[in-house]
């Protein structure tokens, strides 16, 4: 039962955007261990966080029974019912906005509410219609850093649009190559991502290039902002290099192989951003 509810919490994802609040939160000030914001904020994105999960369950049952790496999940097989997920996540979600609202401050608030708005009311719904889904289910996915920034300055500044803005693009060319990995189970599951109106995966493979490359620009923002150094340039500039190169190995032949190794770089480049960004020097 517990692994039940820890799988319905979407743990990868919450872990990861329990690691960009905090991410968002350190680069604004470096002492944050004994700021009880900081706490509260991780608690509030984690509740949050883990109640739009819940709520996104609850939303995909009958869509989640169609694809093979779904199948096998909570609801699909009746080990919880639909109803009790409802209403976890509904008191899981408000719980994160209200200790936002309470403990953090009022923006704070408004970014959980809107993480979790956005992504059980417009993205998964989205995903039946449009394969521009991915782009609307971005923007949750990279509210947490903006967030941690939030939290600590009481602003929305451009260096905390920064943190918003590398996160967003890095999770198009992650989720661009899971969709044509995973084309088979969303075909069966009649959802429109960009692997079914992109026959021999070209579609896919530019903009993957072309994001990536956005990327790289927008990841050496930080030294202009004076939140980094000439070691974090460099690091972000052969990571970006190591990324593109995947991408270049898709865009030549779209095997299953070549869609991991995009899967896998992507990660790698997450990780190592997210490691040489608190490098002071």
């Amino acid at each position: 039962m517990v692994r039940d509810f820890l799988e319905l919490s979407k743990m990868r994802i919450l872990v990861m955007q329990l690691v960009t609040f905090a991410m968002g939160y350190v680069l604004a000030t470096r002492l944050f261990w004994f700021q009880p914001a900081f706490y509260w904020g991780l608690l509030g994105t984690g509740l949050s966080s883990a109640g739009a999960a819940y709520l996104n369950h609850a939303a995909e049952v009958d869509v989640d029974l169609k694809m093979k790496r779904t199948e096998n999940r909570p609801l699909p097989q009746g080990r919880i019912s639909r109803l009790k997920v409802i209403l976890i996540g509904s008191i899981l979600a408000t719980l994160g906005v209200l200790v936002m609202a309470i403990f953090v401050n009022a923006l704070c608030a408004f970014l959980a509410f809107l993480t979790v708005f956005l992504y059980v009311a417009v993205y998964t719904p989205m995903k039946r219609f449009s394969w521009m889904n991915t782009l609307v289910g971005a923007i949750p996915g990279a509210i947490p850093p903006l967030g941690g920034w939030v939290a600590a300055t009481h602003l929305a500044s451009v260096e905390g649009w920064f943190l918003f803005i590398l996160l967003f693009i890095w999770q198009l060319p992650h989720f661009y190559a899971i969709a044509w990995l995973c084309r088979d189970d969303y075909r069966a599951a009649n959802l429109k991502m960009i692997s079914l109106i992109d026959e021999d995966g070209s579609m896919s493979a530019r903009q993957m290039i072309i994001q990536i490359i956005f990327l790289i620009f927008v990841s050496l923002f930080p030294i202009v902002f004076g939140l980094t150094g000439w070691v974090y340039g460099i690091g972000a500039l052969i990571l970006g290099g190591l990324f593109m190169r995947s991408a270049l190995l898709f865009s030549k032949d779209r095997s299953y192989e070549n869609s991991k190794f995009v899967i896998r770089m992507s990660v790698l480049y997450l990780m190592g951003i997210l490691i040489l960004i608190f490098i002071p020097f």
